[in-house]
């Protein structure tokens, strides 16, 4: 009952924000209506002291009611008397709301004054909407204050967020003086989510601009003999950490190099992200492929696990490059991935000319073919080369990434004892679109006349809901995780060890801080290929217990290591020199295993021991 009354409370405010002017207008023609009927009716009273002869005549008098000029009689009629109440509330409310509306606005920013570490987003559309909603449900971050940069003046939330205490400053963020409304240089966190790249990426420098200054000109001139006071340090106790979205690939790769995003500076750290590869990692961490395929690929006598990605024009370019820098198992056997497009031979020889390195790291198959001829002929002709566990499919129309992933699924349901029953088909779409209510799942489809059910091997992913939150878009578990591998590197630094490298991790550029995010995100698969390996001895020597450790599955997993490390540099335009040298890319241990230095292969032995004592 109490959920019941608490919906139907909540209907009744929302139906009074959407009807209140109607009903302060409805209010507002009976008053006139009433009083120039009162005016009237006084006018025929000989002992009115008002001379009312026409209707002009009344309903100026009854206008003169909204302003508090009310007329003192002892004979009032019954309608001028309701009328004058009526104009009484209705100008009261309409000053009221005015005012609170207008005071609500200055407040916020008034508030702005006196906040530090607040959050401030530009752009409130899907993306900025996403990512307030989640701010606002998180048990940690609701003390946080947030404050809204936007540029449309006809958004449909600016309203409902500033009664849940937000601060909306409307305006271009691309304006220094706006930016310093929002109190940039003394907020703690900066998300630019604007539908242009080239707007964000602008907002990104102007708020460089204008953290530094502030830094320069407010903090450094107040420091005496090398001691800042505690009350100045206050103003900016912590860099203001900048996420700016560019949706562009080439962009995206182009500008993350760029000191601005790549460096560290006095009181800003800018780091760009891509909607497409956040998605990527998160749909690769969903359905990892080594777990739907139980572990095989771990075994050292097994098969080369074997991923198909279906469409190349959304997720599917970032799909593929994080499949490269993570897709290394048990078997150190060299990953198949089949992508199978339209336009594959178009793509494949941008790919290849981009990343001329990807032959070293796998086998990579580009499939001309129009994905909605698909059919489960040719997933049974890929099966056949290596078992495929998982197909991602993403095309540039949802109805049709919704449409080829029913019908391949459906298919292979029929089929029964295939080769591929086990197969998951990942739907990977930018957003919901009306079809997912009717294909959410069993329990919600079984009420349609239809019958549509979603098929066992179907999953549906959505990129931005599941990609535009904070967890994903900050990673603060994935940086925890990077730092101390990175701090665990450092104690165990040898002189091979650059000197960029040997910085702190605050010091780190976010080249060699997204080196370590990609160890940490290839974690988790190590310790799959460590439970593979012990279900696998288990099977064999019945009784056995964890923890164990074998000396063959730490230098598997240390050569597992070995080759996604040589894998992610060689992704990034690196390659193999007798003498390291960052400049040019140069490294000496871009080699095979078994040609590599025994002091770097004691350190990755090393490091694969630890795994088991976690």
């Amino acid at each position: 009952m109490k959920k019941t009354s608490k919906r139907q409370g909540l209907s009744f405010w929302e139906m009074w924000d959407d009807y209140q002017w109607l009903l302060l207008g409805f209010l507002t023609v009976i008053a006139m209506v009433l009083g120039i009927t009162g005016f009237i009716q006084m006018a025929a009273l000989s002992e009115a002291s008002l001379h009312v002869s026409t209707i002009s005549d009344a309903l100026y008098q009854t206008l003169l009611l909204f302003t508090f000029e009310g007329v003192a009689t002892n004979h009032v009629p019954l309608s001028l008397d309701i009328s004058r109440w009526l104009t009484v509330c209705v100008a009261g409310f309409a000053v009221v709301k005015t005012f609170l509306t207008i005071t609500r606005k200055e407040y916020g920013i008034f508030r702005l004054l006196f906040c530090r570490d607040h959050i401030v987003i530009c752009g409130l559309g899907r993306k900025g909407t996403l990512l307030i909603e989640d701010l606002l449900s998180s048990t940690e971050r609701k003390n946080r204050h947030i404050t809204v940069i936007e540029l449309n003046n006809d958004n449909d939330q600016l309203v409902s967020y500033r009664k849940k205490g937000i601060t909306i400053i409307q305006g271009s963020a691309t304006d220094p003086i706006t930016l310093q409304k929002a109190g940039i240089s003394k907020a703690a966190y900066l998300f630019i989510l604007t539908n242009n790249d080239d707007t964000n990426i602008e907002i990104a420098f102007k708020a460089f601009q204008t953290v530094t200054s502030y830094a320069v000109n407010e903090i450094m001139p107040k420091v005496k003999d090398g001691i800042i006071s505690s009350r100045d340090l206050r103003k900016r106790k912590s860099n203001l950490k900048c996420y700016a979205h560019v949706s562009n690939s080439i962009m995206f790769d182009l500008f993350r190099q760029h000191k601005l995003f790549n460096h560290n500076h006095r009181s800003f750290e800018g780091k760009l992200f891509n909607l497409y590869e956040a998605s990527s990692r998160q749909v690769f961490n969903q359905y990892p492929p080594d777990e739907l395929c139980g572990g095989l690929c771990h075994l050292p006598d097994s098969a080369p696990i074997h991923i198909v990605i279906v469409g190349f024009v959304t997720i599917g370019r970032t799909l593929l490059l994080h499949i490269l820098r993570q897709a290394h198992y048990g078997n150190l056997k060299r990953t198949r991935i089949t992508i199978i497009d339209s336009a594959a031979d178009i793509e494949s020889s941008r790919f290849r000319g981009a990343y001329p390195g990807v032959e070293q790291v796998a086998e990579v198959h580009f499939l001309s073919k129009d994905p909605q001829s698909l059919n489960m002929h040719d997933i049974l002709q890929l099966n056949d080369i290596c078992p495929v566990p998982i197909l991602y499919i993403s095309l540039d129309d949802d109805t049709l990434t919704y449409l080829t992933a029913y019908r391949l699924a459906a298919q292979i349901n029929h089929v029964g004892d295939a080769p591929v029953n086990g197969l998951q088909i990942v739907a990977c779409i930018p957003e919901i679109t009306p079809l997912y209510p009717l294909m959410k799942g069993k329990e919600q489809l079984t009420t349609y006349d239809s019958g549509l059910q979603l098929p066992d091997q179907m999953q549906i992913f959505h990129m931005i809901s599941e990609s535009c939150n904070w967890k994903v878009i900050v990673q603060e578990d994935l940086d925890e995780h990077a730092e101390k591998l990175h701090q665990d590197y450092l104690n165990t630094r040898t002189e091979l060890t650059s000197e960029e490298i040997s910085m702190s991790w605050d010091e780190l550029s976010e080249e060699y801080r997204n080196s370590n995010r990609y160890a940490a995100d290839h974690y988790s698969i190590k310790q799959r290929a460590i439970l593979a390996a012990f279900q696998n001895l288990r099977d064999k020597e019945k009784g056995l217990q964890p923890p164990f450790v074998d000396d063959n599955l730490v230098e598997r997993l240390a050569r597992m290591e070995h080759q996604r490390w040589t894998a992610e540099k060689l992704l990034s335009g690196w390659t193999y020199g007798p003498k390291r040298d960052d400049g040019k890319k140069k490294n000496p241990n871009l080699v095979d295993w078994d040609r590599l230095d025994e002091q770097v292969k004691l350190y990755n032995l090393e490091n694969a021991r630890k795994l088991f004592r976690r």
